[in-house]
């Protein structure tokens, strides 16, 4: 992946160039990753609905699950990211605090 690839996916997440290029490629991942989780969640109910709806018209015996029509469930965080992920936010916060 280049730079350019990196960074067009940093502006389609919503970062501005400044903030994108202020970022170290940890911080980066753990904002693409946020985004992502969120992305997901995002579908859970539009998953349930069409399910639901799946299961009121499909032929008897056939069921349908969220999971069949959640396109981004995959997507998880796991603890340890979690955890790195809020000990660089309060280095950097302490960091913040030192600089005022």
């Amino acid at each position: 992946m280049l730079w350019e690839d990196i960074f067009l996916r940093g502006m389609e997440i919503g970062l501005t160039p400044e903030q994108f290029w202020s970022m170290t490629p940890r911080e980066f991942h753990f904002v693409l990753k946020g985004y992502e989780f969120r992305l997901a969640r995002s579908w859970d109910m539009t998953a349930a609905s069409m399910s639901l709806l799946a299961n009121v018209n499909s032929a008897k015996g056939k069921t349908f699950k969220p999971a069949d029509f959640h396109p981004l469930l995959d997507v998880t965080s796991s603890t340890d990211d979690v955890r790195e992920a809020l000990k660089l936010l309060r280095d950097y916060n302490k960091q913040e605090d030192g600089a005022n």
